[in-house]
């Protein structure tokens, strides 16, 4: 019987070029990283399944991937990298200076919706802050984020913000179950409007509440938006949270970067750790952000050590099929006839060293050469 020769739903093969893109990407953005001061680390594609399920700020159990060991504890494919930074830190950097800055590159791997066009193995090359509960340490993480992006000529990117504090401060006073808070967030996210003004019809909330939730998916835009926020009933419950972004957007502005930021009242991660400001990236002609992160002050907390963090994931794969490849090296074509082939293996090692990509091609008849073609 043939194997059947297909992959599984959410998985890619690259070849050839895409694999030297997604290299020439991935060089580029650890040694901007790196060049900031942040150091790699590297950890277990296997985890405990406890680990990301244990705690609030924790992954539910059908976005994982899970299997046992030959000792019947629960394992899983890591579905993100944070959660196993907090638990490092914790654990071997408990006893660090901080602040402590980190960088990966790692795949994950999660469970997504059939059919919804999403991979379930992703590489993620991101950075972790931890240690500087301060504006200045968000805006060093979203000034390397919007660094990054520059590093690797993408044309037409920006980075929306917002801030967790605007949905949380208003669900931490309305009376309903956790399930129903988790289905207002995700239509807020996905902005289904109609769906939301329905569950809302059904719910009993104060009039104020009730209307700025179904004004929360249209509140996007540029820092005019924030002037609109201002004139809402219910500002007061949030103006921790809009003034913390003004004043990041201030220091945006002072650095250059406006042009590069947006704001997205409504935006509420599916990932459940942030606690302040939140943070996507969108690059032109990829139909999904590129870049996630925020930041996240309990779950560090939450293995034993009281630092709170603010950092973000690059989704390398995305990137491919946009990217322009920058430092493509010159092929060299080395023709030998049949006597020489040991010479030519010594010339091509000579090129290679040069800097050169080489390509033996035996001779089998007439050939004309051109200015990179070699004949032995």
């Amino acid at each position: 019987m043939a194997v059947k020769n297909f992959l599984p739903e959410g998985s890619r093969d690259l070849i050839s070029e895409d694999c030297y893109k997604k290299e020439e990407i991935k060089r580029i953005l650890e040694k901007k990283m790196e060049i900031w001061g942040y150091e790699q680390i590297i950890t277990p594609t296997l985890e405990y399944y406890d680990i990301f399920n244990s705690h609030p700020e924790g992954f539910k159990q059908e976005d994982m991937y899970k299997f046992f060991d030959n000792k019947g504890k629960i394992l899983v494919l890591r579905p993100d990298m944070t959660i196993p930074i907090a638990r490092v830190v914790s654990t071997k950097l408990k006893e660090y200076e901080r602040p402590i800055r980190i960088r990966y590159t790692s795949n994950i791997y999660r469970v997504n919706e059939a059919f919804g066009g999403k991979a379930n193995e992703i590489t993620h090359c991101g950075v972790e802050l931890i240690g500087k509960e301060t504006l200045e340490g968000d805006l060093e993480v979203i000034f390397l984020a919007i660094n990054s992006l520059k590093a690797l000529g993408l044309k037409g990117f920006k980075i929306e913000l917002g801030h967790m504090g605007i949905i949380t401060s208003i669900f931490d006073e309305i009376d309903i179950s956790e399930e129903l808070k988790e289905k207002i967030a995700v239509l807020i996210e996905k902005k289904r409007l109609g769906e939301l003004e329905n569950i809302l019809e059904e719910v009993s909330l104060e009039e104020s509440k009730k209307e700025f939730l179904k004004k929360l998916p249209w509140l996007f835009g540029s820092e005019e938006i924030l002037k609109s926020v201002k004139e809402l009933e219910i500002y007061s419950q949030i103006k921790d949270s809009i003034e913390y972004l003004e004043n990041l957007l201030e220091g945006i502005k002072k650095l250059n970067l406006k042009e590069y930021v947006s704001l997205d009242m409504g935006m509420i991660p599916k990932i459940n750790y942030y606690t302040g400001v939140i943070m996507r990236g969108y690059v032109q002609g990829v139909g999904k952000y590129v870049l996630q992160g925020g930041r996240y002050d309990n779950l560090i907390k939450s293995f034993g050590v009281d630092n709170g963090a603010i950092g973000f994931a690059i989704d390398i794969d995305s990137l491919v099929d946009v990217y322009e490849i920058k430092e493509k090296l010159v092929e060299k074509k080395l023709y030998f006839s049949s006597d020489k082939f040991l010479k030519a293996l010594e010339k091509a090692e000579e090129l290679t060293i040069s800097g050169y990509k080489v390509e033996l091609i035996p001779i089998t008849g007439d050939i004309e050469i051109d200015e990179n073609e070699i004949v032995l």
